[in-house]
């Protein structure tokens, strides 16, 4: 699905894209996939790996000296990814994302200062996927109230109603089974991220 939507907007900016490829989870020999993107004089790489591939991927691809002349844009790189990065690994990377720690609201200041009075000063990075889960319980409890039960017929009765429901990106008040956020648009600056733009 991300790269049929990549493909489109690509091509509807009038970009060509130059190649796609698939490797196999957990193979961290980059050797022929970073010459065939040498090879290609791409703008713009989107690699889309997972967990510990995604390390790999981006540090072996900052030892060619590629980074400096190739943005790389990706939608699946957090805080874990980006701590496992060395500082030659992260030169024009950009990252999307529905939430980034370092996002300035009000909301998320007081998202962070209670995960930090709960788990200490040096707890797991607050991230996408943790913040999610923090989202989905609120979500969860909305719905609980809206319904004024736990039980699921009840609950499914109430969807499309509107309810409160606080996030680290802020307090919407939006139909159960609708709605949307912004995605933001960060810059990779050594081991943080720079927002730059919601969309």
């Amino acid at each position: 699905m991300s790269f049929a939507t990549a493909r489109e907007i690509i091509r509807d900016a009038g970009g060509i894209v130059t190649g796609e490829v698939f490797t196999p989870l957990e193979s961290h020999d980059f050797v022929d996939l970073l010459s065939a993107i040498r090879a290609t004089k791409s703008d713009v790489v989107l690699p889309y790996f997972l967990g510990s591939d995604a390390i790999h991927f981006n540090r072996a691809f900052g030892e060619t000296g590629m980074a400096s002349k190739i943005l790389r844009f990706s939608s699946a790189i957090d805080e874990t990814i980006l701590y496992g990065l060395d500082e030659n690994a992260t030169e024009n990377l950009f990252v999307a994302s529905a939430y980034f720690s370092t996002m300035r609201s009000h909301n998320n200041g007081a998202f962070l200062e209670r995960y930090h009075n709960v788990y200490g000063e040096s707890p797991p990075p607050a991230n996408g996927f943790g913040q999610s889960c923090y989202e989905g319980i609120h979500c969860l409890a909305s719905l609980a109230e809206a319904a004024h039960t736990m039980r699921p017929g009840e609950v499914h009765r109430a969807l499309g109603r509107t309810v409160q429901r606080r996030t680290a990106r802020g307090n919407d008040r939006m139909p159960i089974a609708g709605g949307s956020h912004p995605v933001h648009v960060a810059r990779v600056d050594g081991y943080n991220f720079t927002v730059l733009s919601g969309i």
